[in-house]
């Protein structure tokens, strides 16, 4: 296992020797996030191409992949937490609207994609039994296909810590938007953590945006006083907790 320090000369090296794969996989990965929010006038939505209050399985229950349309039956490959906080990667065959099981050890999905050369034809979605949906494969306008999950949240896995860096919001034309990160540890509540906002346009902000310990969860949520469409971007650099200083702070 690599010691991180001799590659911090700057974050940006440090990101972009973790994406060539100078360092082990053992002491960083490199994660890209984005998501896709329609967020209506004046309401407090998941900063996802779907809403859930909580999107994280705090008591275990069964999820199930299915999909809106029975001309679904490809491979979906999808990345998620256990519920002792290990990333996970399966692959799983849509039976189109039939439910496939993902059982229930599963912490939080934040991310699937379609693994396969057909594009999807319906909504994707991860589910539990009372229809509340974990993760989702959206159809975007005039039934775009995504192939590709749109949803912000993520978890950071036990024994790393994760620097989250270059956060950007983009909003459509005439839309005014404030976008807040929430961050929670176990067993804490969600807190205020960062904020970002835009007005028709990118809002960026570059290098280190925060820091999260292991088993902390990200929520990111919008309000649109002017509704539309907004995209959030960032990156998680996720180090091994052994590779860093021993007096680390977050």
């Amino acid at each position: 296992m690599s010691n991180i320090k001799q590659y911090i000369g700057s974050l940006e090296n440090l990101t972009l020797n973790t994406a060539l794969g100078y360092i082990d996989s053992d002491t960083a990965i490199k994660i890209d996030k984005f998501s896709r929010v329609n967020a209506p006038n004046g309401d407090i939505v998941l900063f996802s191409s779907f809403n859930n209050d909580n999107p994280f399985l705090d008591t275990p229950a069964e999820l199930f992949l299915n999909s809106t349309s029975a001309s679904d039956t490809f491979e979906v490959e999808i990345q998620y937490l256990y519920q002792n906080r290990d990333i996970q990667t399966v692959t799983k065959t849509l039976t189109g609207t039939t439910n496939v099981s993902l059982g229930t050890n599963v912490y939080c999905v934040f991310r699937m994609f379609n693994n396969n050369g057909i594009d999807q034809v319906g909504t994707i979605n991860i589910k539990n039994g009372g229809g509340s949906i974990f993760c989702q494969m959206a159809l975007l306008t005039n039934n775009f296909p995504s192939n590709q999950s749109l949803t912000g949240i993520f978890s950071v896995p036990r024994g790393y810590i994760a620097l989250i860096t270059n956060a950007s919001i983009t909003a459509d034309k005439g839309m005014d938007l404030k976008g807040v990160a929430l961050t929670r540890q176990l067993g804490g509540v969600f807190r205020f953590t960062k904020a970002l906002s835009s007005f028709q346009a990118q809002s960026s902000f570059y290098d280190l945006f925060l820091i999260a310990d292991e088993k902390t969860d990200f929520k990111p949520i919008a309000y649109a006083q002017i509704g539309g469409i907004a995209y959030l971007d960032y990156q998680i650099l996720l180090l091994k907790k052994d590779s860093i200083g021993k007096n680390f702070k977050i």
